[in-house]
């Protein structure tokens, strides 16, 4: 598979020298007076990103942030995404009046039903989508779509998954045709865990059912960047 033209690879073993170059990106583009909608991915990389946007002493009250996934957890577990964006941009120092929105993936008070009419709310009035940051698993997954998984190919916004090779928990994903409402994407692996994986899924022939990273890569209609060890 190439990806010639498609996606430029940012690379630093400093997770945090990644973060900052990120940033600079990131800043650049962005309008900070413009509302706006940014999907974040969750897990433990994203952090230092997050800190850094937060230290950069922008006004963040036109964003809205989402999740790109998440696991069906109350939204005070420590797994939640939505609390880890709470902990980094709520949970700081920011000024009340420069704090972002935060949107509700999944509310485990509600049932199913009830929830996806919550979010098909948020999702309806939602600002643009500028900016979407993904995460890659060691398995190629990014967001909840993982491999082998019938549902990633559906036109929904919004799919329902279980990460049977990780925790075992239900999940809530946006689906890829939505992401690609995005202008900008980005991929942030600085693990050394992931270096193996993307070796396969940047060199090794396209197969998105069992590398659905991969589609992000060849099928995302704007620019993208990979920022890796």
């Amino acid at each position: 598979m190439t990806t010639e033209n498609r996606i430029h690879v940012h690379e630093n073993p400093s997770a945090a020298a990644l973060a900052d170059e990120l940033f600079q990106l990131v800043d650049a583009r962005t309008d900070w007076n413009r509302p706006q909608t940014w999907l974040l991915s969750g897990g433990r990389s994203p952090g230092v990103f997050f800190d850094r946007v937060v230290a950069s002493g922008r006004d963040l009250s036109k964003l809205t942030l989402f999740p790109t996934d998440e696991r069906l957890v109350p939204k005070t577990d420590d797994r939640s995404n939505y609390h880890l964006l709470v902990e980094h941009f709520l949970k700081t120092d920011l000024p009340a009046t420069h704090r972002p929105t935060i949107g509700v993936f999944y509310d485990t008070q509600l049932d199913r039903a009830e929830n996806n009419r919550l979010l098909r709310r948020q999702i309806d009035h939602l600002p643009p989508v500028t900016f979407a940051l993904m995460g890659i698993g060691t398995d190629a997954h990014t967001a909840s779509l993982f491999p082998h998984k019938p549902q990633n190919e559906l036109p929904d916004d919004w799919i329902y998954a279980t990460y049977e090779a990780g925790d075992g928990l239900e999940r809530i994903s946006f689906g890829r045709e939505f992401f690609q409402r995005a202008e900008y994407m980005a991929f942030f692996c600085p693990g050394a865990e992931k270096v193996e994986t993307l070796e396969r899924v940047l060199k090794g022939s396209y197969d998105p059912a069992a590398y659905p990273v991969q589609w992000f890569f060849r099928n995302f209609g704007g620019p993208m960047d990979l920022f890796c060890r």
